[in-house]
């Protein structure tokens, strides 16, 4: 075992005397050339923090409390499950109402709506009977007059890309057997063009023919009781195309 005087008499600490073992934070392009020279690097996940972030960040890293809490977390997550146990539309399974639509992303309003998420809106107002046109439908989302728009993960459901909820589309219902928690997961619209692409209308003027195909047809063809033995994890379940 080295002491502190034999270091203090080694040559730069003895830092030449043996393999370099380096600790790196920033910018990996050191940590890569450290690496490209076969050098043991240790690299440091690290970045400055935002302004005016400082103390709350230094609070959560002081409070005695975090480590515990960061343990429960990481747990949970390795312990979920998707149990699926249902199938049902969004006005049963999330208590939505008409004139009521859950979209992708961060709360928005119509002018902050994307192209495409602007697309699906005027496609779901035409296929809630909403508005006759897309003209109209703009009007009314513009307005917001009887509308609301509330994003998905405020209620306990996703939706992809642009993709938007209304009261009549189907949700799977997945629960997790650890907390006891259900989530609720949009059937998958098929192929052609769907909300989640932005598409307004497809098939007949001013109907989104699959998105009436998938309520009507597809969905409820596969609502059908699973016992509680017997249902299926949901990430197990390989994706199989829908009937065109």
């Amino acid at each position: 075992m080295t002491d502190d005087s034999t270091l203090q008499t080694t040559p730069l600490r003895g830092l030449l005397s043996g393999e370099p073992s380096v600790v790196t934070a920033g910018v990996g392009l050191f940590a890569d050339a450290l690496r490209a020279q076969a050098a043991y690097v240790t690299e440091v996940d690290w970045r400055p923090p935002m302004t005016g972030t400082e103390s709350d960040l230094a609070a959560v890293m002081s409070d005695p409390r975090r480590e515990t809490a960061n343990a429960l977390a990481v747990s949970r997550l390795m312990s979920a499950g998707a149990e699926l146990v249902d199938v049902r539309p969004a006005h049963e399974c999330l208590g939505m109402e008409k004139g009521t639509f859950f979209h992708a992303g961060p709360p928005m309003d119509w002018e902050q709506a994307s192209g495409p998420m602007r697309g699906a809106l005027i496609g779901a107002m035409l296929y809630e009977g909403l508005a006759e046109t897309p003209p109209q439908a703009e009007a009314a989302l513009l307005s917001g007059d009887g509308i609301t728009l509330d994003p998905c993960h405020h209620h306990r459901t996703v939706a992809p890309m642009a993709g938007i909820g209304s009261p009549p589309t189907w949700r799977y219902e997945p629960r997790d057997a650890v907390p006891g928690g259900t989530a609720e997961a949009p059937v998958q619209e098929g192929p052609g063009k769907e909300r989640r692409r932005g598409a307004s209308a497809g098939g007949a003027p001013g109907t989104n023919y699959l998105s009436r195909k998938n309520d009507l047809t597809l969905a409820p063809s596969r609502r059908e009781p699973t016992p509680e033995a017997t249902q299926p994890d949901a990430k197990d379940i390989e994706p199989a195309p829908l009937p065109q």
